[in-house]
């Protein structure tokens, strides 16, 4: 790996950056939603947070590199690194682990997110240039010993059948789901907002879908969503998504509920179209659990204000704030890394 303590030190300060205000970065910060219409500063600079927080605290990050042992080979490997643009920076994790193993990143840049990660280059770059000469962009990939790329289902399989002819970790469309128990509070209601609506729901740990229990009242639910997001109704593409989807629950006449934020429709399927969030009645938690075996490769990750015997568990309201050990997809990149 590369000297533990520039590589933290690196990190550290692209977080310090990240928390200025400075002519450099709010100019990026244009530009950058410019490109993605989903985009916005607060959402971008909620995206800082969370890297700062999570994934670039010297408390954190040594005892976590401290896990993972060197690579076997001498030869440094070039990984490329197919970056998705739903959510600002979204790859950054990626980027992270292929660098702590002193490997290149060669990147194909979504058209929808490039301004963040060229700002995020220099600034790497200017603080440790051999650092950052290890990154760098491209329009296609080529000389490459490795892959990890994130698409859609149907990209994920073009993936697989393109990138065969190395290692790959292909990662295809994934969401998260809410299970609800009926004791939550006020407060609880509010983490899930943030669940379901940071970055407008366009991640993919953005719960899709929310499991209640039978006769579960849904009153204090909406009216406290409608109460503390509102302000996703002022962003025009959200609000043309609301609109549109409530046109086609009100033409199809399906089961729903209408609150001044979100649509909550009756819908077995787990993914839901911007401005609906799915739900689903069950009797027994148990059963519950069981039929959702089926689905766990469609699941990124589940919400609840209490653990779920046999089933793994994430707090209300901490969905957008990912550990360094939780690896999309469940598949842990740095031992994949690791392998090379």
């Amino acid at each position: 790996m590369n000297s533990k303590d520039n590589f933290i030190n690196c990190l550290e300060h692209v977080a310090t950056l990240m928390n200025q205000s400075n002519e450099d970065l709010q100019d990026t910060i244009s530009r950058s939603c410019n490109e993605n219409g989903w985009y916005t500063p607060d959402e971008i600079h909620r995206m800082f947070q969370a890297i700062s927080t999570h994934y670039c605290d010297r408390t954190k990050l040594t005892p976590w590199l401290d896990k993972y042992p060197a690579s076997k080979t001498e030869q440094i490997k070039t990984v490329g690194l197919i970056a998705a643009g739903n959510i600002p920076l979204v790859a950054f994790h990626d980027i992270l682990c292929i660098l702590a193993y002193g490997y290149h990143c060669v990147i194909k840049l979504s058209e929808k997110d490039k301004a963040l990660y060229i700002w995020l280059v220099n600034q790497i770059n200017t603080f440790d240039p051999k650092l950052g000469e290890k990154i760098s962009f491209v329009d296609r990939l080529k000389n490459y010993d490795a892959v990890i790329a994130t698409g859609s289902n149907l990209s994920a399989n073009q993936f697989k059948y393109y990138f065969q002819h190395v290692p790959h970790l292909i990662r295809s469309h994934r969401n998260g789901i809410a299970i609800l128990h009926g004791d939550e509070t006020e407060e609880d209601f509010i983490q899930l907002g943030k669940d379901i609506l940071f970055y407008y729901g366009n991640g993919c740990r953005n719960v899709s879908k929310l499991y209640v229990p039978e006769g579960y009242n849904f009153s204090p639910l909406i009216k406290t969503i409608d109460a503390n997001f509102s302000y996703v109704n002022e962003h025009t593409k959200f609000k043309n998504n609301y609109d549109y989807n409530f046109a086609i629950c009100i033409m199809n006449q399906y089961k729903f509920l209408q609150g001044e934020t979100l649509l909550y429709c009756e819908n077995s399927s787990i993914p839901s179209p911007i401005g609906i969030i799915n739900f689903e009645y069950y009797k027994e938690l148990s059963e519950l659990i069981s039929s959702l075996e089926v689905h766990r490769n469609s699941i990124q990750c589940t919400m609840s204000n209490a653990p779920i015997k046999n089933w793994p568990t994430i707090t209300l309201g901490q969905s957008q704030a990912p550990s360094l050990d939780d690896f999309a997809d469940g598949i842990n990149t740095m031992e994949f890394l690791s392998k090379l």
